[in-house]
């Protein structure tokens, strides 16, 4: 969604949510939590770092006061929990970028969809009878 503030405004703004993404469809639900004290970077199209900021305790981040253009929004992932990081459902942009989203935005406008969704890794433990004699493992 962009929304235009002003028509004569030079000013712009970005922002979004990073949330556990429980249901995978790539849209953030009522009951779909936002991950906190994530960082994020907005950098210029020749890779600048413009700004930073963290989420919110709702997952909400806002960069404001920018210059008319296209940048690109990252996700700091050492800031995230590592089951997190390596199940991203939602690419903003569909570029196979998961943990960035280009974004153009104009004077005025407020892009506010630049969005992360984040599944965590689910793990699966077989379990099975076994006995261990002299060192060796037997499956029962």
């Amino acid at each position: 969604m962009v929304l235009k503030i002003d028509s004569v405004s030079a000013l712009s703004a970005i922002g979004g949510c990073v949330w556990e993404d429980e249901n995978v469809d790539g849209i953030r639900d009522n009951d779909e939590t936002g991950i906190p004290n994530v960082r994020l970077e907005l950098r210029s199209a020749l890779d600048e770092l413009i700004a930073e900021t963290l989420t919110d305790d709702d997952g909400n981040y806002f960069f404001q006061s920018i210059i008319p253009g296209t940048y690109v929004v990252l996700v700091d992932t050492r800031t995230m929990d590592d089951d997190l990081v390596a199940n991203p459902t939602f690419d903003g942009d569909g570029c196979d970028t998961p943990h960035e989203i280009d974004v153009v935005v104009r004077g005025g406008d407020v892009h506010l969809t630049a969005d992360f969704g984040y599944l965590h890794a689910r793990t699966e433990i077989n379990s099975f009878n076994s006995s261990v004699r002299n060192g060796e493992v037997f499956v029962l």
